[in-house]
């Protein structure tokens, strides 16, 4: 299951990197000499796509932290339920165990007589 689950995660990482890539081109014809300077428009779209890019990416690793702790919680949850279970049951066998003691001990027991 936990192989699944990284392989997935895995492929899912390399599919949204590809197509950030794909989508991250900018072709650029440069019909003049000169390179042309970066404007602040191009400045603030690179730095704001790398901030979303960053928070993604922490925002995945946050999640994949819950679902482990979830995980691990619904395991304790299960496992104290059964406990439960089974002290009721040792509770159970107890009490009707005194009971056929209690029942046996207070029994009429039949005497042979002569009568």
């Amino acid at each position: 299951m936990k192989s699944v689950f990284f392989i997935s995660l895995i492929l899912s990482l390399v599919v949204g990197f590809v197509i950030g890539a794909v989508l991250g081109v900018q072709v650029v014809e440069v019909y003049v000499e000169k390179i042309p300077k970066d404007t602040m428009y191009t400045f603030i779209v690179n730095n704001v796509g790398l901030l979303g890019s960053l928070s993604s990416f922490l925002a995945l690793v946050f999640a994949i932290f819950l679902y482990v702790g979830w995980k691990e919680q619904q395991k304790n949850i299960l496992l104290i339920e059964h406990h439960k279970k089974l002290l009721e049951s040792v509770a159970k066998l107890g009490s009707t165990f005194r009971l056929h003691i209690l029942s046996g001990a207070f029994r009429k027991r039949r005497i042979n007589s002569v009568f």
